[in-house]
């Protein structure tokens, strides 16, 4: 039985192709979070467009309970908004939220904020010195980064569209059931 080595990356070897394919991964985390951000921004301009026409029907009596309803939903679809494009990280210097002894990722901005100069340099001196671990860095930051995009950003902004629709609906099953009284 063949022996794994301890690190999935050390018989790696630098090669155009594993170049091509980690860079559109890359590619397509950015062409993910610039929709996100996109999508965000959409959500954001047509619910504060339609809480602001909504609130100016709140002294209105056949639309009243209907758009105090849309209105709400409006608030917290806006809210989910917000919350996708707000950045979730802490600054250099704040306690982390993971565990102290995870490995810092050293192509992740926030991480390379919180450590001395001589340290980043060191540290990717030791990881540059050899294709596996350079290769392993990129992967690592690959899913670092598909974790946050997931968690921060579309969590959020899934939570978003949904509270819209739903106050969409919920808007008007209101205004119908006033109108059939």
């Amino acid at each position: 039985m063949a022996e794994q080595t301890p690190e999935p990356f050390a018989d790696i070897r630098g090669s155009h192709v594993v170049d091509y394919v980690l860079r559109n991964v890359h590619q397509q985390l950015v062409a993910l979070s610039s929709q996100a951000d996109l999508k965000a921004n959409i959500m954001i301009t047509v619910t504060s467009i339609l809480l602001s026409l909504s609130l100016t029907h709140l002294d209105s009596g056949r639309l009243r309970w209907s758009a105090i309803v849309f209105s709400g939903f409006l608030l917290l679809a806006l809210v989910f908004a917000l919350l996708s494009v707000l950045p979730k990280f802490p600054f250099p210097g704040q306690r982390r939220r993971q565990a102290e002894t995870s490995e810092p990722d050293l192509l992740f901005f926030n991480d390379v904020a919180a450590m001395p100069k001589g340290k980043y340099v060191a540290e990717m001196a030791r990881v540059l010195a050899h294709d596996g671990t350079a290769y392993q860095a990129l992967v690592s930051n690959l899913h670092n980064q598909s974790i946050y995009l997931l968690k921060a950003k579309y969590r959020y902004l899934t939570l978003s569209y949904a509270t819209f629709l739903t106050g969409v609906l919920a808007a008007t099953i209101a205004l119908i059931a006033y109108v059939s009284r």
